[in-house]
Parts: C-alpha cells; sequence; structure tokens
C-alpha cells in the first residue's frame, strides 16, 4: 500500500507560529488555584529579545556573579563591593538606615533574573553603571527600565536618573513611584548628550520599600 502524508493546514501553522511568539514575549496571566508571586500572577520565563543597541553591561542582570548561588549583590556603602557583573555599582553611604540590591530569580519581568531594592530609611541610594559616551555628544540619549513595587512604605521613592560625571549632577530624571505598583511599569528618561560624554545611569531608591528592576537600557538616538 502506498501510505500518504497529510499536508499541514493552515490553521495548525497559524497555532504553531502563534505558540513560537507567545515563548518569546512575557506575559502576565492569572492563575487559579496556583502559588501567586508577590503581583500575584504568572510570568511567562521565555527568552528576552536582544537590544543590541544597549550602551549597558549586563542590562537584564541575566550574567551570573561569583556568589554561590549565582546572584549578585550590592549595597549603598560600597563595602563588600559589588558583585553584580557589568559593572554596577552602590552608592551612597549614609549615616542611618541605606539600600540593598540583590540579583534575584523569583519575579523576572522576562528571562529568569531581576534586581531587587530593598531600602530603608534611604536618602536617594543608587545603583549606577558608567559608560563612555563621547563620540555621541549632542545627540539624544534615552534611558528606561521596568519597575514592580510590591511594597511601598513611608517616603517611598524610586526613579532612574541620568548623572553626569564631568559636571557632577543630575541631568535628567524619570517620572519617580511612590507607591505600590501592580505590576511592571516602565520608567523612561531622554536628554542630549552633555559634553565630556562621561554618564552614570543610576536606578534611584529613598524611603522605605521593596521593589524590582528589569531589562533597563541606554541608547543614543
Amino acid at each position: 500500500m502506498r501510505s500518504t502524508r497529510r499536508r499541514p493546514t493552515m490553521n495548525w501553522v497559524a497555532g504553531l507560529f502563534a505558540f513560537s511568539l507567545m515563548a518569546c514575549s512575557p506575559k502576565t496571566e492569572s492563575v487559579e488555584g496556583g502559588t501567586p508571586d508577590l503581583a500575584m500572577q504568572s510570568r511567562d520565563m521565555g527568552m528576552c529579545p536582544l537590544d543590541t543597541m544597549n550602551l549597558l553591561q549586563n542590562p537584564g542582570f541575566e550574567n551570573p556573579s561569583v556568589e554561590p548561588d549565582g546572584n549578585g549583590k550590592a549595597n549603598n556603602t560600597g563595602n563588600p563591593p559589588s558583585t553584580i557583573p557589568g559593572k554596577w555599582d552602590g552608592c551612597c553611604s549614609q549615616a542611618g538606615g541605606g539600600t540593598t540590591w540583590t540579583v534575584s530569580v523569583g519575579t523576572p519581568r522576562c528571562g529568569l533574573r531581576s534586581l531587587m531594592v530593598s531600602s530603608q530609611n534611604a536618602t536617594a541610594n543608587v545603583l549606577n553603571q558608567t559608560f563612555q559616551a563621547q563620540s555621541m555628544v549632542g545627540k539624544t540619549l534615552v534611558a528606561s527600565a521596568y519597575v514592580f513595587v510590591p511594597q511601598a512604605g513611608a517616603g517611598a521613592k524610586l526613579a532612574i536618573d541620568v548623572w553626569d560625571l564631568t559636571a557632577n549632577k543630575v541631568i535628567a530624571t524619570s517620572p519617580t513611584v511612590t507607591a505600590n505598583t501592580p505590576d511592571w511599569q516602565p520608567l523612561s528618561v531622554s536628554v542630549p548628550v552633555p559634553s565630556g560624554g562621561i554618564i552614570q545611569l543610576r536606578i534611584n531608591s529613598s524611603g522605605t520599600l521593596t521593589a524590582y528592576v528589569d531589562d533597563p537600557s541606554v541608547r543614543i538616538q
């Protein structure tokens, strides 16, 4: 007998294409009877799109660190030194309170890891990364990140800002999150690249809060 091979129908092909798209894009949905995360939602752990124009190193906090669990840590005193890969450093010391930043596998926006921010009576504590943009002076710098704040206490403030190392000052700040968020919220800010072109992206927190940050980006347009 001659065997016959069934050709895939258009509905089958469309379904396969839709499934492949779902695997590459984060989604959130309620899970009845499941164990909720801090956002009361489940999160797709699929691949995150790779942004080849992002000037930051280890922007999704996915690179393993030297820590036994592979998750880097930093604090606002700078002691011990940061173990978060990608030249992420904590600042600055204060008399009381402070912030710890810990790479976490518990609540990623996409991929496997995100950055947990734990601030207690903090005063403008920042996790920063320095990058060079001398050849791009005058062009528009666009900085962005996603934040999720499950616990916002007294004086809670979370934002991203751009610091000009030559002028030694903040030159742009995103909108500030001051309350709990139900899910991931995008933050962004744009500013011309200043003369000197040595810049920091900073994740800036004050007050008392627990938050997560993922997928920070710096692009020049």
